[in-house]
């Protein structure tokens, strides 16, 4: 198992091609990214994969973040692997101003996973509140949450707090720290079509910040 090749992308563009039908790809990373932010595949017309990335982070406070790693393995790259049967695929970025995306292709890495696992909804926040309700395509299961700050050296955020009711009497709060890597924190549990997330920060926030629940 291990990459056969890459090719770049800026992430304002929307698509990529490998060289032949015959070659999967087996990830993705980003490089030169300004602010925080995510990359996007379509898995179906209702459905997307989202995949986040934190980017080096400054701040008014002594307390000076390190960069957060990201991806199960710490290495920055989000291992999937999607055969297209095509040697095209589409994408969008979000944020990550003037970054570069990394398409990987190949043989699966460890902790692959297929494309299809990481279906989510994301929903951005700057001083607190998150932009709206996730709003899901029916009552799901959520399989996982994820969380990248936002870029701003005006900001003192240090800790970042979600929670949210899954049912009645039922409630789960995860807290995010700045030295935590980005990974998919598991979840098990029931959500409605529409489910508000409050979040309290730690500190100010400015930039913008993501939140991503993965469900199935």
């Amino acid at each position: 198992m291990g990459i056969q090749g890459s090719i770049t992308s800026a992430v304002s563009g929307t698509s990529v091609t490998v060289p032949s039908t015959k070659v999967q790809f087996i990830g993705a990373g980003v490089y030169g990214a300004t602010v925080s932010g995510y990359l996007s595949v379509i898995i179906n017309p209702a459905r997307t994969a989202n995949f986040l990335f934190q980017v080096p982070i400054g701040v008014t406070t002594t307390d000076n973040p390190t960069v957060q790693q990201v991806g199960p393995l710490g290495n920055g790259i989000w291992p999937f692997h999607l055969s297209t049967g095509a040697v095209t695929l589409n994408y969008t970025g979000t944020g990550l101003t003037s970054g570069t995306f990394v398409f990987y292709y190949g043989t699966p890495l460890d902790g692959s996973k297929p494309l299809q696992s990481y279906q989510s909804i994301v929903q951005s926040y700057t001083t607190g509140a998150l932009g709206a309700a996730f709003s899901f395509p029916a009552e799901i299961q959520l399989v996982g949450a994820a969380h990248v700050f936002g870029t701003s050296t005006l900001q003192t955020i240090l800790q970042d707090r979600i929670s949210f009711n899954t049912s009645a009497g039922f409630s789960i709060t995860l807290s995010f720290s700045m030295l935590d890597a980005v990974i998919i924190i598991p979840l098990d549990a029931p959500a409605a079509q529409s489910l508000t997330v409050t979040n309290t920060l730690t500190g100010t926030g400015v930039g913008t910040g993501y939140v991503a629940l993965y469900y199935r």
